[in-house]
């Protein structure tokens, strides 16, 4: 099932409310679209060590440029579907299948919408 959401939309799920808060809370106005795998190995996992990601080798301006492109429509009011940015994520990074495993468990898309709301947002308004 897709998760497709606006800016506009106040139908918060609980994951993407947390997300949101411990966005704000760890990142204040420092948190942008470029620290995705950061906020993913940090926050999304909540601190765990199980990512192999090495954040130095990770750089990927195609990938940048489509979320950057997804950030732009989101803040325009346009819908975005984070099942594709989720899909994305995939095809652009490897992941071992633990890592893969815990990133589906732990509703990715739900998180990508918390991050998209703490990079848009100073608050969420009911």
């Amino acid at each position: 099932m897709e998760l497709i959401k606006t800016i506009n939309d106040r139908d918060y799920a609980d994951i993407a409310v947390n997300v949101f808060n411990i966005l704000k809370s760890r990142y204040g106005y420092t948190l942008r679209i470029s620290r995705l795998l950061e906020v993913i190995k940090d926050v999304f996992l909540f601190g765990s060590d199980l990512l192999l990601i090495d954040l130095k080798s990770c750089s990927n301006g195609l990938f940048d440029s489509f979320m950057m492109d997804k950030l732009i429509d989101w803040q325009q009011g346009k819908p975005v579907n984070f099942s594709e940015v989720k899909d994305e994520i995939y095809k652009t990074y490897q992941f071992s299948s633990s890592e893969k495993l815990i990133l589906e468990t732990g509703s990715l898309e739900e998180r990508l919408w918390g991050f998209f709301l703490a990079l848009s947002k100073s608050q969420l308004e009911e």
